[in-house]
């Protein structure tokens, strides 16, 4: 659970930090990106792992103890590290990996609750009366001239 949790954490950081920037909104773009690129993530760290999965045993081993699989988020330091002392960590990391997802859905509510404000206000001030109704100059006004 390690392995994936590191390959998601590192997306979601990136929109952190973008959201930063932004003053704490989360453009369209990034709520549309930020889950594919923490699954994407989260698979890519996985890769040494899957020929376990499809019963290649004697391609996982090599995997397993070759240093250059590294470059799938530190997969082979963090499988000498497991052992020793992160096995124990595991429900933390579970906890850690709910909480990712948590916050991605917390900024999507935020900004969606945002824009649905944003639209109330556009179509409460679209409705209102404005200060001289029947004025000739505006061409959005389709109401009657007053009697």
């Amino acid at each position: 659970m390690h392995q994936p949790l590191l390959g998601a954490a590192i997306p979601l950081l990136i929109a952190a930090v973008i959201y930063a920037c932004h003053c704490g909104r989360a453009p369209f773009w990034l709520l549309l990106a930020a889950p594919p690129a923490m699954l994407a993530g989260a698979v890519w760290a996985v890769i040494p792992d899957l020929p376990r999965l499809f019963g290649a045993q004697a391609l996982y081993r090599r995997l397993a103890t070759d240093p250059r699989t590294d470059i799938f988020f530190w997969h082979y330091s963090i499988d000498r590290m497991e052992a020793a002392f992160l096995d124990r960590w595991t429900p933390l990391f579970n906890a850690l990996f709910a909480l990712m997802l948590l916050l991605l859905l917390a900024a999507a509510w935020r900004e969606l609750k945002r824009a649905e404000e944003i639209s109330k206000a556009y179509r409460l001030s679209s409705t209102t009366d404005r200060t001289n109704p029947t004025d000739p100059a505006d061409p959005t006004d389709h109401r009657p001239p007053p009697r």
